[in-house]
């Protein structure tokens, strides 16, 4: 039985010799950290205490930002679970190139309802020029 929706990674790459490869991953779970910046006066002395929020705040601290960082939790086979952010879902790096696509049939028919996601992914390494294999530089 599989669950009602099952998310993965797609990833397409080449190599320096321009042969493409593709891999697909199962993600395991969507990650969302909140992280908030503080803030307070120079003037006033003493450290953040044991760091909670309540303390700061009562020592004269000030919630100056926050923002949720999401990830993706990735099975990878050779390196067990690896943690791919996705920031701006620019899940791009040195002749790599991924996507996350959520996949509502059977695991049996990835094979062909993938193979678009993976011909549009080797068509953005193709437009590199020649003996260039970095996306992540390309104007």
């Amino acid at each position: 039985m599989q669950p009602a929706v099952r998310t993965v990674i797609v990833e397409v790459g080449i190599d320096e010799s321009g042969k493409f490869w593709t891999a697909i991953w199962p993600v395991l779970a969507i990650r969302s950290t909140i992280e908030r910046t503080y803030s307070r006066s120079a003037e006033r002395q003493g450290s953040a205490g044991d760091g909670s929020e309540k303390f700061m705040l009562a020592k004269g601290w000030f919630l100056e930002s926050q923002h949720c960082r999401d990830a993706l939790l990735v099975c990878v086979p050779e390196s067990g679970i690896a943690v791919l952010p996705f920031d701006d879902w620019s899940l791009e790096a040195d002749n790599v190139v991924r996507r996350p696509v959520v996949c509502n049939w059977p695991e049996s028919e990835d094979e062909v309802k993938l193979a678009p996601t993976i011909a549009r992914l080797r068509k953005t390494l193709e437009k590199l020029p020649p003996g260039v294999y970095d996306t992540t530089n390309q104007e």
